[in-house]
């Protein structure tokens, strides 16, 4: 499957969504699989494939180019479609990032319940929402496939997460305890906290009892600590726009806003004081280490993580409501 001729061969075939369907069923059982940057390339160049199939190696060659290229299973496989891109009379390969390379990730997918709560897979591939009745619904954001659903009390559901795995759910309840369907065993979270995040690894990323960050595996019963004497309460808790990091504001006097990762050996953390205007959301670009801050002022700063300073700042004069916030890409 992560042969890119094959790709092409199959979408060329118009069997684009079985293509899908076929990426799915590994990735599922296998979330660490170098299938997902694949698959993610091909759901997120659609648009461009389902016009030009005879163009798909290329298309996804270009993308996967610029969007993983720290994978050595990527590079193999950018390596084997070269060669045979490289066979064709011609071919066009992009020289810098696609501009607005993820911007087709922005579906528009209309239900027929209303919802309370929702929570998006890190890599969005995925939306879980619960109504009022407490009847929880997984559906594929690509072609709004129902993969999974179940009847939990609504009235108890404070916050939820779903992974990119769509079966591996975890809720919080009214007595600060997070529970998931993989596992009978519950986690206690800090009292007042209620953010928690399903992270591609397979644990659960939240603020226990003892204010330690933590990443909890229930089906390990494995607890580790990532950041202890983590800083509450939690402003703003999410992954960035790529689905690769964890970015977050918390704290008061100080405030504190930073970034986690993994690395495929443990847990990443770098944070800087922040006294500025109150946030609205903030994201991180990794390749120039930078934050973008949308201030509660009705602007847009820019923050490097060396310098810990903003360096730049815009100010808007309509009114930013809700969070939307994404990084690109940012130059200095």
């Amino acid at each position: 499957m992560s042969d890119l001729t094959f790709i092409e061969a199959k979408c060329r075939a118009e069997r684009i969504y079985e293509l899908l369907e076929d990426f799915d069923r590994p990735v599922e059982n296998h979330p660490c699989l170098p299938l997902r940057p694949v698959r993610k390339a091909v759901a997120l160049s659609l648009g461009a494939i389902a016009a030009r199939t005879d163009l798909t190696l290329q298309t996804v060659f270009n993308y996967l180019a610029w969007q993983y290229p720290q994978s050595p299973e990527i590079q193999r496989a950018l390596e084997r479609a070269r060669t045979k891109l490289d066979q064709k009379p011609f071919w066009i390969r992009s020289a810098a990032p696609l501009p607005d390379a993820l911007a087709t990730s922005d579906w528009r997918i209309e239900y027929d319940f209303s919802s309370f709560m929702q929570s998006l897979s890190s890599d969005r591939s995925h939306l879980a929402m619960v109504d009022p009745e407490g009847k929880l619904i997984v559906r594929n954001l690509l072609y709004g496939k129902e993969v999974d659903h179940r009847e939990l009390d609504g009235e108890q559901i404070r916050s939820m997460a779903v992974a990119e795995n769509p079966r591996r759910l975890a809720w919080l309840d009214q007595g600060d305890k997070i529970h998931s369907n993989v596992s009978h065993s519950t986690a206690t979270i800090h009292p007042g906290e209620t953010n928690i995040l399903y992270h591609p690894e397979g644990g659960i990323i939240f603020v226990n009892a003892d204010a330690a960050l933590v990443c909890w595996q229930p089906q390990q019963q494995e607890t580790t600590i990532i950041f202890a004497d983590f800083p509450t309460p939690i402003h703003i808790f999410r992954f960035t726009h790529d689905g690769n990091h964890i970015v977050y504001a918390a704290g008061n006097s100080p405030a504190w806003i930073g970034i986690i990762d993994w690395n495929g050996n443990g847990w990443n953390v770098a944070n800087v004081p922040f006294s500025g205007v109150p946030l609205v959301d903030l994201d991180y670009d990794p390749q120039t280490q930078t934050f973008v801050l949308l201030q509660k002022n009705r602007s847009v700063g820019i923050l490097n993580l060396e310098q810990k300073v903003v360096t730049q700042q815009i100010f808007y004069e309509v009114e930013v409501k809700g969070k939307s916030l994404e990084l690109r890409h940012v130059v200095p």
